[in-house]
């Protein structure tokens, strides 16, 4: 099932590189964490783009740059950032264009720069012996976070070099090529006796990345023992996708670096799906949750406020924006403000609704809503899918169904106006005050995550209401026609093609979210949800069947 979405976005490198240099300007100048991190971030962003554009020399120079702010932000030195950094950056010069990806830990999971840097701390305090070490960064999030452990490391006064790889093939079957230069790297780390330690976020549903780098490794020479996994989260083995990867991960030590959000201490932890539980009724009516896939959360006590992680950095400013522009206009809770990457919203209480509760007023306010998304929030241009909607809805159905041949035309799906969708709109995303009023919930992050669509045709929306809620032709043409009489824009003529993409991948979120949450108490409720989907595009396929006989 095709439910990851992999883009990036092309940038011109010169504007990068200012923005990293007032980013390094401010941190200079601040006391806040948050600043610096900020600037450690944009950097390990640009060298990474810069590696992977085979701009080498490039990269290098912009490397001295994020080690400086990894030092800085290890040690807590901002003298360093005053002096080195913005030294560095004054020999720079860039032009061109590069393509540039999000770090999905730091920009979607919660996942600190520092969490690295305490469990190498921990890593090296229990191993005193002495040993130097070479360290791999797998891109794109490894790049900083192998220069937050190479500046733990030196903390500690171990020696420690770095390199970063990108490896590259089916996500299940992952393939790592050094370069001759990295190759030599590797032989001079050897002969010193160094530790490899391997660096990334994950691992995934198969730890190929991982392996990957350890075979290339071994190829070299590189003793197993030698060869030692830092990750954001200890695998169970068993579920791996791959029976390669389940032989083969045992072979090398690996170690975890547990999130401590150390910053929220006094407030309760209400991630992996524990948020249902101040919210829903009994177990029985909670709604299905990918719980690996969930955004932190946090609420403080008495329930007056509550905050979600939205972004590290530049990566959240977006979500962050969007959370303000929705509450101005009444459509959510007040957003109070940012800490540590998280969204601080004002809790309301109120019920959530259902699917008994559609009614006419109901219908307006989610036009209103999606008219107002329509009209806001247009997608950054620098925005490039590499996949579009027709290949995974085409990849979805081909594989539950062994063809896509009688699916519906696809071809609205390519559209030239982008928003950033809502993607929840399910029944249970929106409350019922004691006022009165309908608000919605988790509005400002999901539409512009790492799972599809992605920036897209506001069509998602309205076809994801339709599915969502169960609406009848009747009722669709009601809501469509409510939002048209709001935009001028009639979606009737594209609908019949989101309503298949919207459900093949939904039905392709749950199955796959099922079997890696299999033997819990979430595989049957995304089960339930997973043939509800297929259900609503088996009928789609029906019709296209009847349609085209005709």
């Amino acid at each position: 099932m095709y439910v990851f979405r992999e883009s990036d976005r092309v940038a011109p490198s010169g504007r990068l590189l200012a923005e990293l240099a007032g980013a390094v300007h401010r941190a200079a100048s601040s006391n806040e964490q948050d600043d610096l991190q900020d600037a450690l971030l944009r950097a390990g962003e640009l060298e990474c783009a810069l590696a992977d554009a085979g701009q080498q020399a490039a990269a290098t120079q912009v490397a001295g740059v994020t080690d400086c702010l990894a030092s800085a932000l290890v040690r807590g030195d901002r003298l360093v950032v005053a002096e080195s950094c913005l030294q560095i950056l004054k020999s720079i010069e860039l032009s061109g264009e590069v393509a540039v990806r999000t770090p999905e830990g730091f920009a979607y999971y919660g996942l600190h720069p520092l969490d690295y840097a305490q469990v190498i701390g921990t890593y090296l305090a229990d191993h005193p012996e002495n040993f130097g070490s070479a360290i791999i960064g797998i891109r794109t999030i490894g790049t900083t976070l192998s220069a937050v452990v190479a500046a733990e490391c030196r903390r500690y006064h171990v020696a420690a070099s770095r390199i970063t790889v990108r490896p590259h093939g089916h996500p299940f079957r992952r393939e790592c090529r050094f370069s001759h230069e990295q190759r030599d790297w590797v032989a001079e780390r050897k002969r010193s006796g160094d530790k490899f330690f391997v660096v990334d976020e994950g691992p995934g549903l198969s730890g190929s990345s991982f392996l990957s780098v350890a075979n290339a490794l071994q190829v070299e020479g590189a003793d197993p023992e030698d060869i030692i996994f830092f990750c954001s989260r200890v695998p169970d083995i068993a579920s791996f996708c791959s029976e390669t990867s389940r032989e083969q991960w045992p072979r090398f030590s690996s170690f975890a670096a547990l999130s401590g959000q150390s910053a929220f201490t006094e407030l309760e932890d209400v991630s992996h799906g524990q948020f249902r539980e101040h919210v829903f009724g009994p177990h029985s009516e909670w709604p299905s949750s990918w719980t690996h896939m969930e955004r932190r959360k946090f609420l403080s006590a008495g329930a007056s406020e509550f905050l979600k992680f939205a972004g590290h950095g530049k990566y959240g400013e977006p979500a962050f924006d969007r959370a303000q522009h929705l509450a101005e206009a009444g459509f959510a809770p007040k957003a109070l403000g940012r800490k540590n990457g998280f969204t601080e919203f004002e809790w309301v209480h109120g019920t959530p609704l259902d699917l008994h509760e559609l009614n006419q007023a109901l219908i307006d306010r989610m036009a209103e809503y999606c008219a107002f998304r329509a009209k806001e929030f247009s997608a950054n241009s620098e925005s490039r899918d590499e996949v579009d909607l027709a290949t995974m809805a085409r990849t979805n159905l081909r594989e539950e169904f062994g063809s896509e041949e009688s699916a519906p035309d696809l071809s609205a799906l390519s559209t030239q106006h982008k928003v950033v969708s809502d993607s929840r709109m399910m029944p249970h995303a929106w409350i019922r005050t004691p006022d009165g009023r309908i608000l919605k919930t988790n509005g400002n992050v999901h539409g512009d995550d790492h799972f599809f669509p992605g920036p897209c045709d506001i069509a998602w929306d309205l076809a994801g209401a339709i599915v969502e809620w169960e609406m009848g032709d009747c009722v669709a043409n009601q809501f469509l026609s409510r939002f048209r009489e709001l935009t001028g824009d009639d979606a009737r003529p594209r609908i019949p093609a989101f309503l298949a993409a919207y459900a093949a991948f939904r039905m392709g979120y749950c199955k796959m979210a099922a079997g890696v949450m299999q033997g819990t108490d979430e595989e049957s409720r995304l089960e339930h949800d997973y043939l509800k989907y297929r259900e609503v595009l088996a009928r789609q396929l029906a019709g296209a069947q009847v349609a085209q006989a005709a």
